[in-house]
């Protein structure tokens, strides 16, 4: 099993060489024909590899817990701080933490009541910031796409042959 999670992290990494190979073939195109088709080649490569680097650097291609448990950690202490320093009130920096920490999980840490308790306790009643409806949807879809990369290497970890 080891070694087939291995082997698809091999794959992931060698379908990153058709943005080089790309790359090089726009240099030696000698009209502007030529050049847009590789142009064009090179920023589909680079919209399809974004996602593998990405995926590659977070989990190790499913492979590793640590790195997206660390991300999810950094992910709630780094949105912490921006309701923190955005607060209106003089707050404490637990209760942003506590605001962060229930929308990194959506409806699972605390229920709605508690977190409008929050945002009051944070910006003052009926003083919530526009803004934060974009921040706090960005720190859920992203504490979900970690949850789901520890997921999967928990289940890599305890996969049957």
């Amino acid at each position: 099993n080891d070694r087939k999670l291995m082997f698809f992290a091999y794959e992931m990494m060698a379908k990153r060489k058709n943005l080089y190979q790309s790359m090089s073939a726009l240099r030696q195109a000698n009209n502007i024909i030529n050049k847009l088709k590789y142009f064009y080649k090179i920023l589909k490569n680079l919209l399809t590899l974004i996602p593998n680097y990405l995926y590659g650097w977070v989990s190790d291609f499913g492979r590793s817990i640590t790195r997206p448990l660390c991300c999810l950690i950094i992910t709630c202490f780094g949105f912490a701080y921006v309701y923190f320093f955005s607060a209106k009130n003089n707050a404490a920096y637990d209760i942003a933490l506590k605001l962060s920490s229930s929308y990194i999980v959506p409806n699972i840490f605390s229920d709605k009541s508690t977190r409008a308790k929050l945002i009051q306790e944070l910006y003052g009643a009926n003083d919530e910031p526009s803004w934060l409806f974009w921040v706090v949807g960005t720190e859920s879809f992203l504490g979900l796409i970690f949850i789901f990369f520890i997921s999967l290497a928990l289940r890599n970890r305890f996969l049957m042959k």
